[in-house]
């Protein structure tokens, strides 16, 4: 080889080391901001929604989101640089449209924009839920109960004479100390001036739609009543077999008395300790808490109190008597405890 050859090669072998290079990966900008929540154009939604996306950096870089969120479109930006993909926006308006977008920024400066997306709030605030009553320690007036709503601003309580309480969104429940009448409770959920669907629980008792005839007997004929406390629904028994069990009362023949059995068998389990007491003539609206009797004397046109399984209180009204048979109508308070009528 010559030298001229030896040099040429050097030279070849000098620049093709010079024009080598090492290309390195270009950096991309985060995804595309998507898979909304609420979705785009939902309707409905709660005012205490929060928003929700998906969104990343395909180089796993860190990556910030800017939120708009608004009533108008294209929203205002309302928080910059937030890495959680999540925002609650507070409580917001019933029946209102709001535009929502999410802007994704890696630390290399590279920004992608998602789209502009939207939602509608429910037109009424929520409806008080899981409505309740049940008989204040005294069993003459009731207390109405619900679960909270903490979104609202209060609640409004229409009781059976017609008034209306406002109460506070922290006062969920109502107690009726001495109610003038029995009948439907009303209760709304109240947001500004805007009220909820209506959430309604009856005091009224269960009246009998027909009169009733029971005959006179002994512990082996003749024929006996009895009800459902849960109810209120009664049924007439011939004092046979397994019914001597299950009834409330029957016509004592002797002397034309009210008589009672304790039940042990279904849908009575355990003592009912029913008694009665003769009101007389009187019309009461609240049976007395206590002078109830194992037995009474029947007389036509006569108000009983009754107290059934200690927790259950009916009014029976007699509409006539023979030697033979007794014929009543009732009501009967199928809310445990309460007294009234």
């Amino acid at each position: 080889m010559t030298c001229k050859t030896f040099l040429i090669i050097i030279i070849l072998v000098m620049l093709a080391g010079c024009t080598k290079k090492t290309t390195e990966p270009e950096n991309s900008a985060p995804y595309v901001p998507d898979n909304p929540v609420p979705s785009n154009g939902a309707i409905d939604q709660g005012v205490d929604v929060n928003l929700i996306w998906t969104s990343g950096d395909p180089d796993g870089d860190p990556v910030r989101y800017d939120i708009y969120f608004g009533t108008s479109s294209p929203p205002p930006v309302v928080s910059n640089n937030q890495f959680d993909k999540i925002y609650a926006p507070g409580i917001l308006d019933f029946n209102t449209q709001y535009y929502w977008k999410i802007v994704a920024k890696d630390n290399q400066d590279h920004t992608t924009e998602g789209n502009i997306w939207s939602f509608t709030t429910g037109q009424t605030p929520p409806k008080p839920p899981n409505l309740s009553i049940v008989a204040d320690v005294e069993g003459d007036g009731v207390t109405i109960s619900w679960d909270q709503i903490d979104i609202v601003d209060g609640y409004e309580v229409i009781i059976p004479d017609g008034d209306t309480i406002s109460l506070n969104y922290d006062e969920p429940s109502y107690m009726d100390d001495f109610p003038l009448s029995t009948g439907t409770y009303t209760v709304y959920s109240v947001y500004e001036t805007q009220l909820s669907d209506p959430a309604t629980i009856s005091s009224e008792p269960y009246a009998s739609d027909s009169d009733i005839i029971i005959s006179t007997g002994t512990s082996g004929e003749g024929s006996a009543y009895g009800w459902d406390p849960q109810t209120g629904i009664g049924t007439t028994y011939s004092l046979d077999g397994i019914y001597k069990s299950v009834i409330d009362f029957y016509l004592y023949s002797d002397s034309l008395t009210f008589d009672f059995y304790s039940a042990d068998e279904p849908p009575y389990n355990g003592d009912k300790t029913t008694d009665m007491l003769n009101m007389g003539t009187f019309n009461f609206f609240t049976a007395p808490p206590a002078g109830y009797n194992s037995k009474e004397p029947v007389f036509s046109e006569n108000y009983y109190a009754m107290r059934v399984q200690g927790d259950y209180y009916a009014k029976v009204y007699i509409v006539s008597t023979d030697s033979v048979s007794a014929t009543f109508n009732y009501e009967f308070q199928t809310i445990m405890s309460l007294r009234i009528f």
